[in-house]
């Protein structure tokens, strides 16, 4: 049991840690804080979304944790939601999903919050969302836009939240790989190329008289 504590703060202490180191970056890519887009293609008005920012980071004992505000989000089709970072790195961000006809009745979103805390308002769908520092390449928009779409389940009975935009850095992984194809290209012609100009010498002796042999 002590070893599994151990191993727990451990991991703890790493994640802390990992938060104030800056990730590494390649060639050609810098960093920024996604900016997370919430869409959906049809309407939901028996759904409500909700969502509240907080400190993914454990904080200290002495320091004051405040309360998450929770903010009700209008989709539709026509407008989707943009989350960008207000917080800088240590923060996050939840979408929550629930049924209208549940959520009205509570009269605040505080007593939603509550409600979320003590497990008693039933969630349709979630999703958490770590304003962690992105690679994207140097050509693109330093804070990348992620795109996660609201749709309905294949049984049509719930909604669930999937993930719709590419890595950022898939771009960058598309110009290395020509780049790399493009240099072993130009290697293999240069080295045909001399080849083709080294002059090839004959192996065979040179012919000489017999001097025992007059001519004619």
């Amino acid at each position: 049991m002590k070893w599994i504590l151990a191993a727990s703060v451990a991991l703890s202490c790493v994640e802390v840690a990992r938060a104030d180191i800056a990730p590494f970056t390649p060639p050609g890519t810098t960093f920024g804080l996604p900016i997370y887009r919430i869409e959906v293609t049809e309407s939901f008005p028996e759904y409500v979304f909700l969502y509240y920012r907080y400190s993914w980071v454990p904080r200290s004992s002495g320091s004051q944790s405040s309360i998450p505000k929770v903010e009700i989000a209008e989709l539709s089709p026509a407008s989707p939601l943009l989350l960008p970072d207000t917080g800088g790195y240590r923060m996050a961000v939840c979408l929550l999903v629930v049924s209208r006809e549940i959520a009205a009745q509570y009269a605040t979103t505080a007593d939603i919050l509550k409600a979320l805390d003590t497990e008693t308002l039933p969630v349709v769908a979630s999703i958490e969302l770590k304003y962690w520092p992105t690679v994207t390449p140097i050509w693109r928009d330093k804070d990348p836009i992620i795109t996660y779409r609201v749709q309905r389940t294949k049984s049509g009975d719930g909604l669930e939240i999937v993930r719709t935009s590419w890595d950022p850095l898939l771009q960058w992984y598309v110009a290395v790989a020509f780049l790399t194809l493009a240099i072993v290209w130009g290697g293999i012609r240069f080295v045909s190329r001399k080849r083709r100009a080294v002059p090839v010498m004959n192996s065979e002796p040179p012919t000489t008289l017999d001097p025992t042999t007059s001519p004619g």
